[in-house]
């Protein structure tokens, strides 16, 4: 999806979502931003390649989008996997990234969140499809099976997503050095200290921890997260006066 004018913000969901996640995003600020919200491969409308795909993979991707939408620089919104896409973006093609908003998600995880959740998932999904495996994520209502996803595609993404562990992006990002917010609600099922640390390797950023909220702050509380992502990219068009084509 592509929709609006103005400097491109562009939105990367998370696994088992599509670009729908910031649809209420994406409506209020069209009319300031050029808003692109793609889906991530193997979810959506988007190419299922055959695996094993690597975080490197799913950060390329959006690249050459950027590059055939002929946008030079974009600001990146990115929840929970998006945001590991994102921060692998901005490590791999900091040409591209003028700021960083990421919500819920972790530059790292343990063993046991790549074992127990991301590889468990994944083998749950490939031989019980996908409603088993939103089940085992914790859905509490889980949407009609048209909008389930492809559980290969998905699959795949968590191992993905799992390499987080042998393989950590946090030491990384203290090379960074664009503007970032990093956003996660006090309840989120996966903890704050994932965002903690991607705060504390971020020079300058900026952490919010929002009470009372979970996983999903911007449909949670949509003019609160609205707010807050206004003010973050103002400022950061502010302090990069010269952007770049959208």
């Amino acid at each position: 999806m592509d929709e609006g004018s103005g400097p491109a913000v562009v939105f990367l969901h998370g696994l088992a979502a599509d670009l729908e996640t910031f649809a209420a995003q994406a409506e209020h600020l069209r009319g300031r931003y050029r808003c692109i919200r793609p889906d991530m491969r193997g979810h959506g409308g988007s190419a299922n390649p055959p695996g094993p795909w690597a975080i490197a993979d799913l950060a390329e991707d959006v690249a050459r989008l950027l590059a055939r939408l002929g946008v030079d620089r974009a600001h990146f919104v990115g929840h929970s996997a998006g945001g590991v896409v994102a921060s692998r973006l901005v490590l791999d093609r900091p040409d591209l990234v003028r700021s960083l908003c990421l919500v819920a998600t972790a530059p790292e995880c343990n063993e046991k969140a790549a074992t127990e959740f991301y590889l468990r998932w994944a083998g749950i999904a490939e031989s019980d499809g996908m409603a088993a495996a939103l089940t085992a994520m914790g859905a509490r209502r889980l949407p009609d099976e048209s909008k389930m996803g492809d559980p290969l595609g998905f699959a795949r993404g968590c191992r993905a997503i799992a390499t987080l562990f042998p393989e950590p992006l946090t030491p990384k990002l203290a090379a960074v050095r664009v503007p970032a917010l990093v956003v996660v609600g006090e309840k989120d099922w996966i903890g704050v200290g994932g965002s903690v640390k991607a705060h504390r390797a971020l020079a300058g950023s900026e952490l919010v921890i929002l009470p009372g909220l979970g996983h999903q702050p911007f449909t949670q509380d949509p003019a609160g997260f609205n707010a807050r992502l206004d003010a973050f990219l103002a400022s950061a068009e502010a302090a990069d006066p010269a952007g770049g084509k959208a």
